[in-house]
């Protein structure tokens, strides 16, 4: 089992990092490189929908945990947000929770009592690491 952190400013510029880490993360399993493409956007989506609330401080923690059975990816956003930050009924909106569930073989939300959210991904690929 491997563990990889990562806390990023909870900002839209940081999107690129995340994709970018979960490129090289999610590398390390039998996933092909369209899967590996599609996951980076997943992740994306997901970061983008923790900090839809537009926090004006924070970070965002992205957890990858892989293991014999798959993989795990916690993407947890700044405090102050509601469930309805990411549940609204924009275009955008919908179509990011329409990827995850594309992508996702489980998707789970979660809020913290300060309002942060965290949104669980999985994948029940092999990992190899």
């Amino acid at each position: 089992m491997n563990e990889i952190h990562l806390r990023v400013p909870a900002q839209a510029e940081f999107v690129g990092l995340v994709r970018s880490t979960t490129n090289s993360v999610i590398a390390r399993t039998e996933l092909g490189v369209d899967e590996l493409e599609d996951w980076a956007l997943c992740v994306g989506e997901a970061f983008n929908l923790v900090i839809n609330h537009q926090p004006s401080s924070g970070s965002v923690a992205v957890e990858f945990l892989l293991q014999s059975g798959g993989v795990q990816i916690e993407i947890t956003g700044p405090a102050g947000a509601s469930l309805e930050s990411v549940n609204n009924s924009d275009i955008a909106t919908q179509l990011a929770w329409t990827l995850l569930r594309e992508v996702s073989d489980e998707v789970a939300t979660s809020l913290s009592a300060d309002g942060a959210i965290t949104l669980t991904l999985k994948s029940r690929v092999v990992a190899s690491a």
